[in-house]
């Protein structure tokens, strides 16, 4: 259990480089601190599945009926609220979006998006997701290769396992992590129409489970 003062997001950037004892005290705070994590997986993760996307557009033959027609074309509508959640409005986070989006950009992604939404019920709730909306014809295999790209890089996930994705459909699959001393809930998910990262911090993956498909019904939408 996360303690009244500790940040629900430890790891998220902080611009410039602010000596170690403001760090700490910003922390200590309830403030984000100085690492990096967080932005280290989503860049890890859309990497990936933008890779496994392009080599899966050589593959001519798809049925344009069913769950592609219900999930292609898609956008990112950013919503300001999701439930309790709500798009954070510190320039901190804010800096760390527009980071991962261009960051993003470079590796090719055609509509790249990331947001922090912070949990207005308690404040160790908020949640982090960065994605892009555009083609995808075979989401099932984006999915596993973004985890191998995690695992490879250090960050070990354990208990991963797919899990239902509910009406927005596709293929999500969601283990526990702990990224820089935080322990969280990391998801990710593809369908045709979007792919995305989601970090959790201090939920088990039931709970996560019904966050990302709020998130997604929420923040993706179709047509």
């Amino acid at each position: 259990m996360t303690s009244p003062t500790q940040s629900a997001w430890p790891d998220a950037p902080v611009s410039g480089a602010p000596d170690s004892s403001a760090s700490t005290a910003s922390t200590a705070a309830g403030r984000p601190g100085r690492k990096l994590g967080i932005l280290r997986i989503a860049l890890l993760v859309l990497a990936t599945l933008v890779l496994l996307a392009i080599a899966a557009a050589g593959i001519t033959a798809i049925a344009m009926y069913g769950d592609y027609a219900a999930q292609y074309p898609a956008r990112f509508g950013a919503p300001n609220r999701i439930g309790t959640l709500v798009h954070t409005s510190d320039p901190t986070l804010r800096a760390g979006e527009t980071e991962v989006v261009a960051q993003a950009r470079k590796t090719g992604l055609k509509q790249p998006f990331a947001a922090f939404y912070e949990d207005e019920a308690d404040g160790q709730h908020g949640i982090f997701l960065a994605g892009s909306t555009q083609r995808v014809l075979l989401p099932r295999f984006e999915v596993a290769g973004a985890f191998d790209t995690i695992q490879g890089d250090g960050i070990a996930v354990k208990n991963l396992k797919r899990v239902d994705a509910g009406k927005p459909g596709g293929t999500v699959q969601c283990g526990t992590a702990n990224a820089d001393g935080a322990n969280s809930v990391i998801c990710a998910w593809a369908d045709h129409g979007s792919i995305g990262v989601l970090r959790l911090p201090n939920r088990t993956v039931k709970e996560a489970t019904v966050v990302v498909r709020e998130v997604r019904t929420a923040a993706i939408i179709r047509g």
